[in-house]
């Protein structure tokens, strides 16, 4: 069994998307059995990932559940590009859309993508619009409840639209995410690959840019089969452009929408 480090850097903030109720600056080194391995790179290595956002749903813990070196940090100067460069993949996870905090880094966080790095855009679990990806992956969350039926009334299941995609290729149809958000649209730059089963809108899409990927989706890490999120993870922590069919938000708009 794997042996995971997953290193915890909690900074005090107040922040209307995240606790402000944390101490002064800690780092914890926990080391935890896990017995699935993380995802590997051509290099026989894991992804590394780096994670901001909140931390109240256990995402961290479960993602180095998965095998993957995990670095948690609430303090928004670390979104600097010189600090991003040290990892892998950045996961924005539950950052609200109007969190403005976030908007000085946009370029930081598009130059980091764009060099060959990973962005995973994970449930932002606010109504807004999303201009802290890079140009073009920007997006409208519509409502926090899926299909905008309040109280969580609606289903949460998916269908796969773009099955051949690298990020979600070979997996079950029936693991692959659920929803979680209400998307009013997906900027130019995304493939739609999955949409909610019973009102249609998107749940996750994803795309390249430079040398670099973004991935975003609606889900949580409790749904999902153990394979999707390892293999979303390894797309994510590759470099270099993908030789797939892109399937555009203009292609896949009318799939969804009438």
């Amino acid at each position: 069994m794997n042996r995971i480090l997953l290193m915890v850097a909690v900074l005090a903030l107040a922040s209307p998307a995240m606790s402000s109720s944390r101490g002064p600056t800690e780092r914890v080194l926990a080391d935890r059995e896990v017995g699935t391995p993380g995802a590997e790179l051509a290099g026989g290595s894991s992804p590394t990932l780096f994670y901001f956002g909140s931390t109240l749903g256990g995402e961290p813990e479960d993602f180095a559940a998965l095998g993957f070196s995990v670095t948690v940090a609430d303090t928004v100067a670390d979104l600097q590009l010189t600090n991003l460069l040290n990892f892998d993949v950045l996961i924005l996870g539950f950052v609200h859309p109007d969190d403005t905090r976030l908007g000085p880094y946009q370029p930081d966080i598009e130059q980091y993508v764009l060099v060959g790095h990973g962005l995973l855009i994970h449930q932002p679990n606010a109504p807004g619009v999303i201009r802290y990806a890079p140009t073009g992956f920007e997006l409208e969350i519509e409502s926090q409840w899926w299909c905008g039926v309040p109280g969580g009334g609606a289903s949460t299941e998916t269908e796969v639209v773009f099955p051949d995609h690298p990020a979600i290729a070979g997996l079950p149809p029936d693991q692959v995410g659920c929803d979680a958000d209400q998307v009013a649209w997906i900027g130019p730059a995304y493939a739609l690959l999955t949409r909610n089963l019973e009102c249609l809108d998107p749940a996750m899409a994803a795309g390249t840019f430079g040398l670099g990927r973004v991935v975003f989706e609606t889900g949580n890490v409790k749904c999902g089969c153990e394979e999707y999120w390892i293999q979303v993870l390894n797309w994510l922590g590759l470099t270099g452009p993908v030789s797939v069919k892109s399937q555009s938000w203009g292609v896949t708009k009318a799939q969804y929408r009438w």
